[in-house]
């Protein structure tokens, strides 16, 4: 158990770049093993920790297709837009622009994405 509660407070220690806990891992038996073993508990923290920033960005977002739907009927209004949909060829290459736009501008902007975090 004091493996356990030692292992814990290296970790802690490591986090917050304290100069103990590289001095006692130095100084310890198995220095290598208790190395990673911190670097993998660090690392597991804060992936959860990202994890959860990440949702709770994403649960207060706008919805995307909502604000896509919005920017297209307010782009569809306007006089340039009005001008050039007699083309139907016009309208067919606008629609597919929107929606591969649509699929990569989110992600290359940084929306809230929970598979992309994970």
């Amino acid at each position: 158990m004091q493996t356990i509660s030692r292992a814990l407070r290296a970790c802690w220690d490591a986090l917050l770049l304290r100069d103990r806990a590289y001095k006692e891992m130095r100084d310890g038996p198995d220095p290598a093993i208790r190395g990673v073993v911190v670097v993998l508990v660090v690392a597991v923290l804060v992936s959860v920790a990202l994890l959860v920033g990440e949702g709770l960005r994403w649960s207060i977002s706008p919805s995307l297709s909502e604000l896509s739907a919005a920017v297209l009927n307010n782009l569809q209004r306007m006089p340039w837009y009005r001008e050039l949909s007699d083309d139907p060829a016009f309208v067919q290459g606008f629609r597919r622009f929107w929606q591969l736009a649509w699929q990569v501008l989110p992600r290359f902007l940084g929306a809230p994405d929970m598979p992309g975090a994970l």
